[in-house]
């Protein structure tokens, strides 16, 4: 019988933390953990504490106050996810301190930042999701040495100098038609861009993110959404929700159902 049919489920009763691989005997019960960042999912929400959901398929968008968490993470690793990237993810994407701040101009952001820093943090999202039981992720598989690879990465914080001939991260933040950056919610999805490759994508609190697996062999940096390995500096393109099709979709089904006023703008 497996680990899991003696415990009644991963999800129910799991018994190993998922970064560690530490028995909970010997590191203590798991916590809650949120598969996107809490903090993330404020920025999505409206003022009477709701989110506007579209899970990018044929039904309509609806409002929610779901978290999205489940038992994961020993204590340790929970703090060590918030230590090395949550917290890292909070001063890059919502800036505190303007002196990190390079350049905010109509098109673009750029910041100092290390983009290897940033994109291992936003891995440690899409790892989560990858070995999360929720329903809401069941679209993020990716083989076992990828998994394997990424829960080294997020356990040591450290990442290869040759990280993007594995994934690709792309960060773009969303714009409204009055300029001001939209927070909305959808559940993540994946498009098939080939036999081959695929684009994870999560759009939450401002920002779309996209993780291209395996990235195309032809790739190059250079006027390219990804962040750079190695650089010092990150730019993020600001867009338009209209040039995300399936956002556009959402918003277009969102307003024609009446939920103007339930989106979050910042």
């Amino acid at each position: 019988m497996s680990e899991l049919e003696q415990n009644g489920g991963a999800a129910r009763n799991p018994v190993k933390c998922r970064l560690c691989l530490g028995n909970v005997c010997d590191v203590g019960p798991l916590r809650q953990s949120h598969i996107i960042p809490r903090f993330i999912f404020l920025k999505s929400k409206s003022p009477k504490g709701r989110m506007i959901v579209h899970d990018g398929g044929a039904d309509p968008a609806y409002q929610s106050q779901e978290d999205w968490k489940e038992p994961m993470l020993c204590a340790s690793c929970e703090h060590r996810i918030k230590i090395n990237f949550e917290d890292y993810l909070k001063d890059i994407l919502y800036p505190r301190k303007k002196n990190s701040i390079l350049v905010d101009g109509p098109d673009s952001i750029r910041i100092a930042a290390k983009a290897d820093q940033l994109a291992l943090s936003l891995l440690s999202i899409f790892w989560r999701a990858v070995v999360s039981t929720l329903p809401e992720f069941t679209w993020a598989v990716v083989p076992h040495y990828i998994e394997e690879g990424l829960r080294l990465w997020i356990f040591g914080n450290t990442i290869p100098a040759n990280w993007q001939k594995l994934v690709l991260v792309k960060v773009v933040q969303i714009k409204a038609d009055n300029d001001q950056v939209i927070a909305f919610l959808m559940r993540p999805f994946s498009r098939k861009k080939n036999d081959q490759t695929f684009d994870f994508v999560y759009i939450c609190g401002g920002y779309c993110v996209v993780f291209t697996i395996p990235p195309p062999l032809n790739h190059t940096f250079h006027r390219s959404d990804a962040l750079r390995p190695g650089s010092r500096i990150v730019r993020i393109r600001k867009v338009s929700y209209k040039m995300i099709p399936e956002l556009k979709k959402a918003v277009d089904e969102m307003l024609k159902a009446g939920l103007r006023g339930s989106v979050s703008v910042e």
